[in-house]
């Protein structure tokens, strides 16, 4: 068996790890020479299946005719990149030297290492092609182009090793300092593709994410030594019969003198060998990194050794039902598990040490039958070379919304309001205030785009790459699968909304509804949690409707008075005007208790938010209706009398809505002194009209 050990601490090299870029594009850095993240999410980025890396497919034919996706590809640099020129993509059959230049799949974008912007555009096009994407899947735009390698001012990044920068030196040249410009790749990039991406058949050309069929054992490579030409890098070293098995085939004895680190990624449910030999007895130091998803849904993710278990976090083992469903989850090298049982969850980076039996290609395999999206990376290095201090910290995740930073002027107390969180912006206020020690009912319907293909309700999210399905909690970002991406806040706190009982999941119907209880009083801040903020991709809104449950306290009630012997304590008749923001109105007439009183009442109000109300009755859209439901089981805006609704009729005694908006109501009185007319709402202050009331003993 292999000899596998922890490995010890290492003496730092100079040396950097090749690994791709995640958001050095975004920050302007530079490809050559930087240390970025391997497989952590680019926002938003589509989750499909891709192509493997580009195989090298040397010239052989001369057909120095520019391809089809070779003219894509170059007019889309030059477009993108404004300045930058072609330097030719055909080449003359009779010139020297093997190139993809004569099959017309070659191109050489005219950038000068002297300029500073050229050196920004070199720099910003090789950390895109190496990134990752939100699958996790390595050098993604290089292989959804089928880019075979670039070399620009003395480095090559070869598909072979996952786009890692190398030292290059062309073959004519001795010494860099004897070589010329355009032999170094000063004056110019070399992108080679391969034929697929000449022939603009990748899904980068297409829109159409390749077939990816049920992960098998990788058949035994032949591969071809590359030329040390123009365009190529320098051979691997010693080529080596595959043995160990039966492998058979050729492969190149890893060089660890002349690369530092070899990356190969390994897809979930894959089993693969590398293109490459290791030597028997030789001590190498295997290190692997990345998040894959190995079920449907977007919590389901995991490492080399852990997956992450809602409610609890990164779990090393797993129950029998998850292993049964899909699988081990762990990943084997040379058949074995070196990597522990001890979570990693900074930077997902595992190592040991492992000394061939035999001299041969690394078999590797990722037990994820469902093979749900992503792969992890595998890296063989020298046994001192120092992987950790090189593989950056997985970018912080987006942080979820935190409440207001400010409070904009304060509204009227609420009885129902409405208010859109929508594409344009995630966030919105409510137009009037909550009170404090009040239950309020929210009721979220409608959907919100927040990331491309990435939908929420305020409560349940779909995100691309689960088949449709919608789920309670759902993350973009592997590497912090407990964030709720989609999710509405309100003041800070995440939306906890309730389906209607004929939703069968809770997660169809798109509507859910929750109460609040507000502890200071204030207008409500709404938010979605947006995982791509600034990226301006949402379309769509939330609905909000905010009603107040707890019922209103009831209306003033008029100043109890002693009747003094003779005096008169009533008119005959009186008409006044109730303003609808007037906390109370009071007759001038006062009257002994037990006497029957006569009110007549027209005309109609609004309150703040323009709802249209008169005595009895409120405008509900084209329509006039009594007693609407109210969550407070209350006629919210009802004129009434010492604190009573009275039985308000039209003039005719029917209990339906007056057309003329005109009421008539007879009320006994239960104390000596005037009658106390008022609306019943929660705050009057911006509330608009009056009523005519004419008042009369019956």
């Amino acid at each position: 068996m292999p000899s596998l050990a922890p490995p010890r601490a290492a003496r730092p090299l100079t040396a950097v790890v090749a690994v791709l870029a995640v958001v050095a594009g975004a920050l302007g850095l530079g490809a050559a020479g930087l240390a970025v993240d391997l497989a952590a999410p680019a926002p938003a980025a589509a989750v499909l299946p891709i192509e493997d890396f580009p195989d090298y497919e040397p010239q052989r034919t001369c057909s120095p005719a520019a391809k089809k996706g070779t003219l894509r590809l170059a007019a889309w640099l030059q477009r993108t990149y404004p300045g930058s020129g072609s330097s030719g993509i055909s080449r003359s059959c009779r010139s020297g030297g093997q190139s993809e230049h004569k099959e017309g799949r070659a191109f050489d974008w005219r950038l000068d290492v002297r300029k500073p912007r050229d050196r920004r555009y070199a720099n910003a096009f090789l950390t895109r092609v190496r990134a990752g994407d939100a699958a996790g899947n390595v050098g993604a735009l290089g292989r959804r182009m089928g880019i075979m390698y670039l070399i620009w001012d003395d480095r090559i990044y070869s598909s072979s090793r996952g786009y890692a920068p190398r030292p290059y030196l062309h073959s004519a040249c001795r010494t860099l300092r004897r070589c010329s410009r355009t032999l170094r790749h000063r004056d110019h990039v070399h992108i080679s593709l391969s034929w697929a991406g000449a022939r603009a058949q990748t899904s980068w050309f297409t829109g159409v994410a390749p077939t990816v069929p049920t992960p098998t054992p990788t058949p035994t490579p032949t591969p071809t030594p590359t030329p040390d030409d123009d365009g190529h890098a320098p051979g691997d070293g010693t080529w080596v019969p595959g043995t160990g098995g039966g492998t058979g085939g050729r492969y190149p004895l890893l060089d660890l003198s002349r690369t530092d680190a070899m990356l190969t990624p390994v897809r979930a449910g894959e089993t693969r060998k590398t293109r490459y030999a290791l030597q028997k007895g030789r001590r190498y130091k295997i290190a692997v990194y990345g998040v894959t998803r190995y079920g449907p849904a977007p919590s389901q993710v995991a490492d080399a050794v852990c997956s992450w278990v809602p409610g609890r976090g990164w779990r090393a083992g797993l129950d029998a039902a998850t292993r049964t469903a899909y699988g081990a989850l762990d990943l084997r090298v040379g058949g074995t598990k070196p990597f522990g049982t001890t979570c990693r969850t900074g930077k997902h980076l595992y190592q040991a040490y492992y000394r061939p039996r035999w001299t041969g290609p690394l078999k590797l395999s990722l037990d994820q039958p469902q093979a749900a999206g992503g792969s992890l990376v595998v890296a063989v290095t020298r046994a001192g070379y120092a992987v950790d201090r090189h593989v950056p910290s997985v970018p912080a995740p987006v942080a979820p919304p935190t409440g207001p930073r400010e409070e904009p002027a304060a509204g009227a107390g609420l009885l129902r309001t409405t208010a859109v969180v929508d594409g344009e912006d995630a966030e919105a206020w409510t137009s009037q205030r909550l009170d404090a020690g009040v239950t309020y009912r929210v009721t979220v319907t409608g959907l919100l785009r927040v990331a491309d293909d990435t939908w929420t309700d305020g409560q349940c999210t779909t995100v691309t790459g689960t088949d449709g399905r919608w789920w309670p909690q759902a993350s973009l970002d592997r590497y912090d699968p407990g964030a709720d991406h989609g999710n509405l806040y309100l003041d800070g706190v995440p939306f906890d909304g309730t389906a209607p009982p004929e939703d069968p999941d809770g997660c169809s119907a798109h509507a859910h509804a929750t109460t609040l209880t507000p502890t200071t009083s204030r207008r409500l801040h709404l938010q979605a949690f947006d995982p791509t903020p600034g990226a301006r991709d949402n379309r769509g809104g939330l609905l909000v409707v905010v009603e107040r449950v707890t019922p209103l306290p009831a209306t003033a009630v008029g100043p109890w008075e002693q009747p003094a012997g003779s005096w008169p304590w009533t008119r005959k008749d009186e008409k006044l005007k109730v303003s609808a923001s007037s906390p109370v109105t009071l007759t001038g007439s006062r009257f002994r208790r037990g006497t029957r009183v006569r009110l007549e009442v027209s005309g109609y109000v609004r309150d703040g938010g323009g709802l249209r109300s008169d005595a009895t009755c409120v405008r509900v859209g084209d329509d006039w209706v009594r007693d609407p439901a109210s969550p407070t089981g209350q006629d919210v805006l009802e004129l009434h009398v010492d604190g009573r609704a009275p039985d308000w009729r039209r003039t005719d005694g029917e209990q339906t809505c007056s057309s003329s908006h005109t009421y008539v109501a007879t009320v006994t009185t239960t104390k000596d002194g005037p009658l106390a007319l008022a609306f019943l709402d929660a705050d009057r202050a911006d509330d608009q009209g009056s009523l005519t009331v004419r008042v009369r003993r019956a």
